[in-house]
Parts: structure tokens; sequence; C-alpha cells
């Protein structure tokens, strides 16, 4: 099995449904080039960490959508 990621000429973005919270998120491949994986956070981590923290609200389906692919 290889894994390699994806990019932005494969693919303009990856959504995901979350069972347990009933949500919908939409990743845009565009902001994370060259990541293998992407981790969305819903609570803050028990250290303290905001750096680099991908928080889920920020990719919420209906939000994002709207953001990456607004006309002029």
């Amino acid at each position: 099995m290889m894994h390699r990621p994806y990019t932005a000429d494969e693919v303009d973005a990856i959504a995901a449904h979350c069972a347990e919270l009933d949500r919908c998120f939409l990743v845009p491949v565009s902001r994370f080039p060259r990541r293998a994986t992407i981790q969305l956070r819903l609570a803050p981590a028990r250290n303290n960490q905001r750096r680099r923290v991908l928080w889920a609200n920020d990719f919420a389906f209906e939000a994002t959508l709207k953001r990456q692919f607004a006309g002029p």
C-alpha cells in the first residue's frame, strides 16, 4: 500500500462527515500542500497548544463552501 498526499492538481477539496456529530466538513486541498494527513480539532488540546491547530468549525461545510467557491 502506498501513501502520498493529494495535490491541488488532482482534487479541489476533501469532504468528510462525522457521524457522531452529524456534521460535514470541507477541507480545500490548496490550503495544505504536501500534507498526507489532516486532523480537525473539536476541543482545545490538553496541553493548551494553539499554534497550528485546525479547528473543525473553521471547515464547517457550509462556511467553507461559500468561501472556497464564491464568485467575484
